[in-house]
């Protein structure tokens, strides 16, 4: 049996999928997770691995990690409407990246302002059998804090 963690791909407070209130997310349509409403603008990678997808807006971006597992990131609810200027990605898919590293950033005061709902879902879309998805930690976070833990 495997364990593998997800880190905090940004700083915030993180609740349980069902929380976003998003009809996608919180029925879990693309996966299990959680959400994390944001405090800071910096998105980091939340495994080691690499960048294996990415939106033109910015707004989502998955991860596979070293052992296969893959890990959606997406900024924002319904924010594949939003513009392209809300969000500034520094790497791109193919890129290897170590849990932690600045993938990029968002403008969060602004999207605030613009009454976007920032609510950030951190979902597993890998599909293997007999995955088990453990929310490890509900509350404030960090970029350090282990947020799930997936075992298969």
């Amino acid at each position: 049996m495997k364990k593998i963690k997800i880190y905090a791909p940004v700083d915030g407070v993180v609740r349980k999928l069902s929380y976003g209130k998003d009809a996608i997310f919180s029925k879990k349509i693309l996966g299990d997770g959680c959400v994390i409403i944001p405090t800071d603008d910096k998105i980091y990678a939340p495994v080691t691995g690499k960048i294996g997808a990415m939106v033109d807006t910015g707004h989502a971006v998955g991860f596979i990690s070293e052992d296969g597992v893959e890990v959606l990131v997406h900024i924002g609810m319904d924010t594949v409407n939003y513009e392209k200027d809300y969000f500034h990605l520094e790497k791109k898919v193919g890129d290897y990246v170590q849990a932690g590293d600045v993938i990029g950033y968002f403008d969060l005061k602004t999207l605030i302002y613009d009454e976007r709902n920032v609510k950030t879902p951190v979902v597993i879309p890998t599909k293997k059998d007999k995955i088990k998805i453990n929310l490890l930690k509900e509350g404030p976070i960090n970029l350090e804090t282990e947020i799930m833990e997936i075992v298969f």
